[in-house]
């Protein structure tokens, strides 16, 4: 859930995060890709 709360810190108002899951080889695989501008260097 941290992955998840980072990204919402760092996108703002703008963009948007894409929760998807899938099954590979037998594993469950969870992606939580987003199209914000990162998190400002000073502050990483």
């Amino acid at each position: 859930m941290n992955l998840l709360d980072n990204s919402i810190d760092a996108l703002g108002n703008k963009g948007a995060i894409i929760i998807s899951t899938r099954q590979e080889d037998g594993n469950i695989v969870v992606e939580i890709p987003d199209n914000g501008s990162g998190i400002p260097q000073e502050i990483q």
